[in-house]
């Protein structure tokens, strides 16, 4: 009986494992060593914002990520946080509709962190759309400024699979090179 009790307990473990994978709990993201916890509480009030977006203008999220994103002491999740945020943020116009203030802070937020794998197209993006506040020389800057910061992260990480760390690294190269052509021919 008790044998019969560990085989049943040891195959629940494993069909748990199986399940857990099955479902998409297997990470395909890098791990970096800095930040290897990283992981956003799911009772997080930002969590609101990402169930629904389209509830939040780009001033409301603005004023909550500048109201709870700032703060000195910040659990290591933060920088995750600021990510989401800002490709929210995208997503809802910041290029088309923020202001030249919050373009600007946006960047240098961008800048502050670490790596910003999410964000890589919508930087650049970002950046093209304060060119008629920005000289080509600040521009140039902090498109190579990202771009080098993001280039070591990718090395340092701890990639999956040769392929994911390649692919990020053509992401990279490719919105950097085509910011140039653009900032350059447009």
């Amino acid at each position: 009986m008790k044998k019969f009790l560990l085989l049943c307990i040891i195959a629940g473990f494993f069909a748990s494992c199986a399940r857990a994978t099955a479902q998409g709990a297997e990470v395909n993201s890098p791990v970096l060593e800095k930040n290897t916890e990283g992981i956003i509480p799911v009772e997080h009030p930002f969590y609101d914002i990402i169930k629904d977006p389209d509830s939040y203008s780009i001033k409301d999220i603005d004023s909550y990520y500048r109201k709870e994103f700032l703060k000195v002491d910040t659990p290591d999740y933060i920088p995750n946080l600021k990510n989401y945020a800002f490709k929210i943020l995208m997503e809802k116009g910041l290029p088309e509709h923020g202001t030249q203030e919050e373009k600007l802070f946006y960047l240098n937020e961008q800048l502050r962190l670490d790596d910003n794998f999410p964000n890589i197209n919508n930087f650049y993006s970002l950046l093209l759309s304060s060119r008629d506040f920005l000289k080509d020389e600040e521009l140039t800057g902090m498109a190579d400024a990202f771009y080098e910061k993001n280039n070591k992260s990718i090395e340092k990480a701890t990639w999956p699979t040769e392929t994911q760390k390649r692919n990020k690294e053509k992401t990279l190269r490719m919105a950097h090179r085509k910011f140039r052509l653009d900032l350059r021919f447009h």
